[in-house]
C-alpha cells in the first residue's frame, strides 16, 4: 500500500467526518462524531494536520493540536483510520507523522482521549509507548486518556 500524506483542505472534512464515524469501534457513539467534527473544524489554537491517501482515496487523518491556554510543550493527538490490524502500515505512517510534527514543534508531551471500546486503537498506541489512565466517565461514555513524553529539543 502506497500512502501519501497531504495538508487538509476544506473539501476533505466530509470525508474525514465519515472516517471518524465509520471507524469508531465503540458500540454506541451516536452524536460523538458530530461533536468531534464541529470541534475540529472550529479549532482556533495551534494545529498541524494531514490526510492520508491511497490511490486518491482518503483513508486516514492525523493531527496535533494545542489550545491557546495549554502549555507550549504539550499537544493533543488525533488519529483517525480503520484500526483493523491489516492496516498497520497506515497506522504506523499516521503515528510517525504526528510524532515528527511534535518533534518539529519542540513538544515534550502528547496526549489523546479515546473511548474505552476502541480497543484496537488503544492497543496500537500503547504498543507505541503511550500510557493509559484509569477509565472514567463523561456522561454515559467510558473514556481513557493516553499520554507519552518525548525528549524535546536538544539544548
Amino acid at each position: 500500500m502506497t500512502i501519501r500524506l497531504r495538508e487538509v483542505g476544506a473539501a476533505d472534512w466530509p470525508l474525514i467526518d465519515k472516517l471518524a464515524s465509520d471507524f469508531v469501534q465503540e458500540a454506541d457513539h451516536r452524536g460523538l462524531d458530530t461533536v468531534w467534527s464541529a470541534k475540529r473544524r472550529s479549532f482556533d489554537g495551534v494545529r498541524d494536520h494531514a490526510v492520508a491517501e491511497t490511490a486518491g482515496e482518503i483513508v486516514g487523518y492525523c493531527s496535533i493540536e494545542r489550545a491557546p491556554d495549554e502549555p507550549y510543550d504539550r499537544f493533543r493527538i488525533f488519529l483517525v483510520a480503520d484500526w483493523d490490524r491489516r492496516e498497520r502500515v497506515l497506522h504506523e505512517t499516521l503515528l510517525a507523522h504526528v510524532e515528527s510534527l511534535i518533534a518539529r514543534r519542540g513538544a515534550t508531551r502528547a496526549w489523546m482521549r479515546e473511548l474505552t471500546g476502541d480497543t484496537r486503537l488503544l492497543a496500537f498506541v500503547q504498543a507505541n509507548g503511550f500510557r493509559a489512565s484509569e477509565p472514567y466517565s463523561i456522561g454515559d461514555t467510558q473514556m481513557v486518556n493516553l499520554s507519552k513524553t518525548y525528549p524535546g529539543p536538544e539544548r
